[in-house]
């Protein structure tokens, strides 16, 4: 069974983002990583980022004073707390807070908890600055390949809101379809009709019906199973809906358009298993 994600939702390192969260998500490495990457002992790499941090901010105290602004303020600051002080102490205390912060990890062989250092791409360029050629050029690929997986998920997200959008004006149309051919037969609009026709098309498409998906990914009944789709689901439903469209307008009964579909999308999925031989 898949993991679930809302079809507004985008997984990347192991969580699941909204649009929103992706437009703030930016390239990190931890100081587990670099210590993997370039053979060192993990607390080195640890005491080389706690040297690197009281560095950069004795420089900007320094910067501050040689300019007279508020050195005082600043000397009484401390590192991982919001900073007062001068331009250059104000600056460092934001780039700490967006590209630093402290993280536990398990070994795998006990429960103990580890601490280690989470950076992002700002600080861990600084790093490497003073590491080697070659294990520079791997953490800025490994940087730069983060940035454009960040930049394909946001693509994808985009598409993946926009199909779900589209899925909702399909399903609106072909229910407005049927009220339309229904009232002009002269016979009633009865809501089992509507659930009806998307429990078939569902069958059809996924097959299974609204229910039996909820039971499958245990949602609440009164989730609209859409939202948990993939796009490759939602765009069978979505290509059977446009079919039907054209099978009510036609006035073609339930079971004439049930048989139309069906084989439609057997079709289809043969045509499919042929490309893929």
């Amino acid at each position: 069974m898949r993991d679930l994600i809302k079809i507004d939702k985008i997984e990347f390192a192991g969580k699941q983002y909204s649009s929103d969260g992706l437009d703030n998500l930016r390239p990190t490495m931890t100081s587990l990583e670099i210590a993997e990457l370039i053979g060192k002992a993990h607390f080195v790499v640890l005491r080389d980022i706690n040297t690197m941090l009281a560095n950069l901010e004795s420089e900007c105290r320094k910067a501050d004073a040689s300019e007279d602004d508020n050195s005082q303020l600043a000397s009484n600051a401390t590192m991982h707390s919001p900073l007062r002080g001068g331009k250059e102490l104000r600056e460092f205390s934001l780039l700490v807070e967006r590209d630093f912060s402290v993280e536990y990890y398990t070994n795998g062989i006990s429960s103990e908890k580890r601490k280690m250092y989470r950076l992002g791409q700002d600080l861990s360029t600084t790093l490497i600055g003073g590491y080697n050629t070659l294990v520079r050029l791997k953490i800025n690929k490994l940087l730069s390949d983060q940035s454009a997986e960040i930049l394909r998920l946001k693509a994808q997200l985009s598409v993946q809101v926009v199909i779900r959008l589209d899925s909702v004006s399909i399903h609106k149309s072909l229910m407005d379809a049927m009220l339309m051919m229904r009232l002009k037969a002269g016979k009633s609009v009865k809501s089992h009709a509507y659930s009806n026709e998307s429990k078939m098309i569902n069958v059809i498409a996924i097959q299974c019906t609204s229910k039996e998906f909820r039971e499958r990914y245990e949602l609440s009944m009164s989730a609209s199973i859409r939202d948990f789709m993939t796009v490759e689901q939602l765009d069978r439903i979505s290509i059977l809906e446009k079919l039907d469209i054209t099978l009510v307008l036609s006035g073609l009964d339930y079971y004439q358009r049930k048989g139309a579909l069906t084989e439609f999308q057997l079709r289809e999925d043969n045509l499919s298993s042929i490309a893929l031989t």
